[in-house]
């Protein structure tokens, strides 16, 4: 299970894919020299002019605590962790701590058990 569904429930979801700028920057991965682990830098570009981001996913069972994104001066949030290669993993930022967004970057999408989609980054 992705998300209690109770969290769910009172969370206000926007099942939308902002449009990406020209210069919004991809996920930005950068392989360990041993090749077993991989940095990911996630950018959300922040359209909706929120005040906080929180990345959660299942690399931090959908924490909403867990991961706090920065918010950078253009206004963007930005977060980097490290991820075991060989895999993909589903995720989705969290603004103001109840709307529910995808990474307009995203590698792909997949459904979710809620009728909506998460974002995917393939490692």
């Amino acid at each position: 299970m992705y998300l209690n569904s109770s969290v769910h429930e009172i969370s206000k979801t926007i099942n939308v894919r902002p449009k990406v700028p020209e210069v919004y920057p991809m996920l930005l991965k950068k392989q360990s020299k041993t090749g077993r682990s991989c940095r990911v830098t996630f950018k959300y570009p922040n359209p909706e002019n929120a005040e906080s981001a929180v990345l959660a996913g299942e690399f931090n069972d959908w924490s909403l605590a867990d991961r706090p994104m920065k918010r950078l001066k253009d206004g963007s949030f930005s977060k980097t962790i490290s991820l075991e290669t060989g895999r993909s993993y589903r995720f989705r930022y969290v603004l103001d701590g109840n709307i529910w967004v995808n990474d307009p970057a995203a590698d792909r999408y997949e459904p979710n058990e809620f009728g909506e989609e998460n974002s995917v980054v393939d490692i």
